[in-house]
């Protein structure tokens, strides 16, 4: 990638993306406006580019592709994108939204989103828009309609999923705040609270919708549902499905105790944003003040986690 932003002078330039399984972050110092940059990504990715910690754009990247970037630094023209068109598709629609983007026009922000999905079904621009610009408060109906009118190639798990581990890197800072209360929906379409209050630990696994993974951690899950420890235990399972559908399906299976939830827009929705997470599955564990105990990928580490703190009481 190569790039010429007027105004840029000399700036840490940074891409972060998620690729071959694992968060990457490339870095350069621009000279004179410009920089370069080299990565690695053997499928498509969803990618931030930013400098001085700056957001400068939303991309797209893959391997062999000569990306080329120019335009001003303060932010008063939109940024030209060669090289990945679903990127300059991704740069125009922000040129052309800026007024309603800067007054938090939620309403106009989003019917602008719908009316480009609809235009660009195959593109990865619109799972871009998607997940970083849409507000699916209020909306929840209307972003789970979009996710599924997505071609199958630009919706997948993994290209969401991507792009989720890159803007919770992002969110790092607030991941470890107190977490008192999520507002999800559960396997009736009903709107659902869970509060951490309510009992002395709360676990809450986000999970996605492949059933090998399923079937290694809900055993592991249920383990907290049954036995002497369960009544001090609250449990709630969110998952990261594109589309009510796909979730609906994933847990049609499943006999469980626990409430099953799920959220428009999965990590990058409201509820969810905050919780900062890098990967599925992931697991936290609180206490009954909100306190984050435990943060990981490990189903095992987390259910011990709970186990040692009521086992020391």
């Amino acid at each position: 990638m190569q790039g010429r932003i007027d105004g840029l002078g000399t700036a840490t330039v940074s891409l972060t993306y998620f690729a071959d399984g694992g968060l990457k972050r490339i870095t350069a110092v621009s000279e004179n406006d410009k920089f370069g940059l080299r990565g690695e990504a053997s499928a498509p990715a969803l990618a931030i580019l930013d400098a001085g910690g700056s957001r400068l754009a939303t991309i797209v990247v893959r391997n062999g592709d000569k990306i080329k970037i120019t335009g001003p630094a303060d932010g008063s023209d939109r940024l030209k994108i060669s090289g990945s068109s679903s990127s300059d598709k991704i740069a125009r629609w922000v040129f052309d939204n800026r007024e309603a983007l800067a007054s938090g026009d939620t309403r106009g922000i989003n019917e602008s989103i719908a009316r480009f999905i609809g235009e660009n079904k195959s593109n990865m621009a619109s799972t871009a828009l998607l997940s970083t610009y849409f507000n699916p408060r209020g909306y929840e109906r209307t972003a789970d309609s979009l996710f599924s009118l997505l071609s199958p190639e630009v919706r997948t798990p993994a290209l969401t999923h991507n792009f989720n581990s890159v803007l919770a890197s992002q969110l790092a800072a607030s991941a470890g705040r107190e977490l008192s209360s999520l507002t999800l929906y559960d396997r009736s379409d009903s709107v659902v609270t869970f509060s951490t209050r309510r009992k002395s630990y709360s676990l809450i696994a986000i999970v996605g919708t492949d059933h090998v993974q399923r079937d290694s951690v809900i055993p592991a899950i249920k383990s907290l549902s049954t036995g002497s420890i369960s009544p001090r235990v609250a449990i709630l399972e969110i998952s990261t499905a594109p589309d009510s559908t796909a979730w609906k399906n994933s847990v049609a299976p499943d006999t469980v105790s626990w409430r099953q939830t799920w959220e428009p827009v999965a990590l990058t929705s409201h509820a969810l944003s905050r919780l900062a997470i890098p990967s599925v599955p992931f697991f936290i564990v609180t206490d009954s003040t909100g306190t984050q105990l435990f943060r990981g990928q490990s189903v095992t580490e987390a259910t011990s986690a709970i186990a040692k703190k009521i086992s020391s009481k």
